[in-house]
């Protein structure tokens, strides 16, 4: 299930540039369940002593412009969040309907809308994708954390790795053979597409660009939910399919 989340403010909203911790931060504390807060936080679902949150969001839109050592987005703001527990998009639903106004960074904003965006048709052969929020994947070396890009092949492999392990902890009783899944690059530039984004002081380095994946439609649908790659739930890894 995915929603888009449209927001507004009577004066011009401006963030930091390194907004992910900000929104994630502003995502977490609008659950209004202690339980479901709880089993995000601490919990989440679990594959081989790895924990997976199993929710991704996009970035802030529209692009914004740049003014005072700060991203300004205008008057108006939205973004998607995604998710395999329906449970936790109704939970935040309820909470910013309920809410009269709200306060991200030193904005205060008022809800405008709310929209289910509808699960895209999925060709098993091919599917282009466009990112709402760059791919990471990173491996440690030598306790140095080497972030992979577009053009090595490691970066795929990685991808799908990570993308059977989300699906192993979501399905714990799942058949490995049954899956399937490919990512092919069709439009990338390094200048323009790599991305480095701090949160809580690390730098993280992520890419954008233009994919093709296949694949098993049950896996192409949980990758839409979950995003692709490392670090969904802190805004990475989000993509919608074009036609």
């Amino acid at each position: 299930m995915r929603l888009k989340f449209t927001f507004y403010s009577d004066k011009e909203i401006k963030l930091s540039f390194h907004y992910n911790y900000i929104l994630q931060s502003f995502i977490y504390n609008s659950i209004k369940s202690k339980k479901l807060s709880n089993f995000l936080h601490n919990e989440g679902f679990r594959f081989n002593n790895r924990v997976y949150k199993l929710f991704v969001f996009s970035k802030i839109y529209p692009k914004p412009s740049i003014s005072n050592n700060k991203f300004n987005f205008g008057k108006e703001i939205f973004f998607y969040l995604s998710s395999v527990l329906d449970e936790f998009l109704v939970d935040i639903s309820n909470s910013f309907i309920k809410k009269s106004s709200f306060e991200l960074e030193d904005n205060i904003l008022y809800l405008k809308s709310v929209e289910v965006i509808k699960l895209p048709n999925f060709n098993q052969k091919e599917n282009i994708i466009y990112l709402l929020s760059p791919i990471t994947v990173y491996s440690t070396i030598d306790n140095k954390t080497y972030f992979y890009s577009p053009n090595e092949n490691k970066f795929y492999e990685l991808i799908k790795q990570n993308l059977l392990k989300k699906y192993r902890a979501y399905n714990k009783d799942y058949n490995v053979d049954n899956f399937d899944f490919d990512i092919e690059l069709l439009k990338f530039d390094n200048k323009r597409d790599k991305k480095v984004i701090v949160y809580k002081n690390n730098c993280i380095i992520s890419y954008e660009g233009i994919y093709k994946i296949s694949g098993n439609e049950e896996i192409l649908k949980f990758a839409w939910s979950t995003g692709l790659g490392s670090k969904n739930s802190q805004g990475f890894g989000m993509f919608e399919v074009k036609g």
